[in-house]
């Protein structure tokens, strides 16, 4: 897995490019890129990842964006520290 240490000294990994991650909620993603957000001073790193399922109003397989350092976050689910996704296959 890839890091970068930011201005403000943390280290965020990034998730592997190409891989499926599952969500919490149950529903599949395929990571598609990397970017980063030029309108910050930070440049802040972005996901770009692709659901693979149909959805009734995105349509097929639509296309999400989240900060690196949200979709790699860990969440408080029933009293339990989880990850938001987590990597289905190396």
């Amino acid at each position: 897995m890839k890091t970068l240490v930011t201005n403000n000294a943390e280290e965020i990994c990034f998730p592997n490019i190409g891989k499926v991650y599952q969500h919490y909620k149950g529903n599949k993603y395929k990571i598609v890129m990397i970017v980063f957000n030029s309108e910050t001073d930070q440049l802040e790193p972005w996901v770009v990842y692709q659901g693979l399922y149909t959805d009734p109003k995105l349509g097929d397989q639509p296309l999400f964006t989240r900060s690196v350092a949200a979709f790699m976050e860990t969440i408080a689910m029933n009293g339990k520290t989880i990850k938001r996704f987590t990597l289905l296959s190396e």
